[in-house]
């Protein structure tokens, strides 16, 4: 069995929600958008977004794939800055 006070020294300490944490996640979702539009083999395969030319043209899938992306970018990112102080 794990020792609680191991376990609580494994475990990093996460940040609350701010107005900062917010302003990282949303700049690592439009980072993603932005390497999604050039690494994406067909980016217009499937429906198409409202506004294409808001979202590069990418398509519905294209747009939620790099979402995705950008929230597994933005949860390393507020953890890394939160290790080293930032946030």
């Amino acid at each position: 069995m794990i020792d609680l006070t191991l376990l609580a020294t494994i475990v990093p300490r996460t940040v609350e929600w701010s107005p900062k944490v917010a302003l990282v996640m949303c700049a690592y979702n439009v980072l993603a958008l932005a390497i999604g539009k050039f690494a994406i083999k067909n980016p217009n395969e499937g429906p198409a977004t409202i506004k294409p030319e808001f979202f590069g043209g990418l398509s519905v899938p294209s747009v939620i794939a790099c979402w995705c992306f950008g929230h597994v970018l933005g949860v390393c990112g507020i953890l890394g800055l939160a290790n080293i102080g930032v946030l």
